[in-house]
């Protein structure tokens, strides 16, 4: 599909709307993995994904009263085609983190093309070692690097 900008007398610019896709990922849905103490620097950039229309699950904005959270919780990871994974120490530290990750794992029958896509967001520098089941993934974030020199 091709967009077209131009003006009275401007030569058209050509747009390939399929060229920005194949750099753009968008999701269904995401759900938020981060250790509560960590919610200061989590809340800023999960403000960020819903600016941008993205649905997405977090325990705190999602959860009503009366629900059986826990269930919940889990329904979401298995809807979720992406898992943002708010790294630090306390996240390291959180037993209801691990649990996300290992039901998130589970879902994927530990394979690494089926959703949801487990994406860490580094909020710590330097980042504590992941997971043992995410040893594989890429856990340092240059941004982050040169933002904290």
């Amino acid at each position: 599909m091709e967009g077209r900008f131009g003006g009275r007398g401007k030569k058209l610019i050509q747009i390939s709307i399929n060229s920005y896709a194949k750099i753009c990922k968008w999701y269904k849905q995401i759900f938020i993995s981060y250790a509560r103490k960590d919610y200061d620097k989590v809340a800023p950039r999960v403000q960020m994904i819903s600016l941008l229309k993205n649905k997405f699950f977090q325990d705190i904005c999602h959860l009503n009263p009366g629900d059986n959270w826990e269930e919940r919780i889990f329904e979401n990871i298995e809807r979720s085609d992406a898992f943002f994974l708010f790294w630090s120490s306390a996240a390291r530290n959180s037993e209801w983190v691990k649990k996300e990750v290992d039901h998130a794992l589970k879902v994927k029958n530990y394979i690494d093309e089926k959703p949801p896509e487990i994406l860490p967001v580094i909020i710590e520098h330097p980042p504590p070692e992941p997971p043992k089941d995410l040893k594989h993934i890429h856990f340092h974030d240059n941004f982050l690097y040169f933002v904290t020199q």
